[in-house]
């Protein structure tokens, strides 16, 4: 079942030009000043044409990343995985936009993918 999954992917992906499936996979629904809380989140990728991923967080407020060095783990070829831990350091509080960055070799950009705060 996950193989025809995969195999529909890729091909809806070659046709609309998507490589990477990038969604929140638990978040919290409230968030108070001073908590710190967890965001998961999941990413399948159609193509295989890359050496290395990168991660950056965008356009944030009043919030510190705690992890940022977190790793991605993978729980097949084409799903990875990964916890952020923020704090909210105050009540007007932005959360981070994640890019996931697909490079290649030479350290260039192949694909990319942006996931909005929820």
């Amino acid at each position: 079942m996950k193989k025809i999954i995969f195999i529909l992917l890729f091909f809806i992906s070659n046709i609309f030009g998507e490589s990477i499936y990038f969604k929140n996979t638990e978040y919290p629904s409230t968030v108070y000043t001073n908590q710190i809380f967890k965001i998961k989140v999941k990413a399948t990728i159609v193509v295989d044409d890359y050496s290395e991923i990168e991660t950056r967080f965008l356009n944030s407020k009043n919030i510190i990343h705690l992890n940022e060095d977190s790793e991605w783990e993978f729980k097949n070829q084409n799903e990875i995985y990964n916890t952020y831990i923020f704090k909210a350091t105050d009540k007007d509080f932005i959360l981070p936009t994640i890019e996931l960055m697909l490079k290649d070799n030479f350290g260039s950009i192949k694909y990319s993918q942006r996931l909005k705060p929820v």
